[in-house]
């Protein structure tokens, strides 16, 4: 069974699955903006690049 992995796009707050492979660092696209992929304490999140 593949583990899914969820993140919540801090622009417009949907729920965004990741796709296989993503890893810490990649950039995530939604809402008309990227945003960096992270991983801290067990989960992924996204940031605007730069912060």
């Amino acid at each position: 069974m593949q583990r899914v992995f969820v993140v919540s796009c801090p622009g417009c707050e949907r729920e965004i699955e990741l796709p296989e492979g993503a890893r810490p660092g990649d950039t995530i696209r939604c809402c008309g903006r990227d945003y960096r992929l992270t991983y801290a304490y067990g989960s992924y999140a996204l940031e605007p690049p730069g912060d």
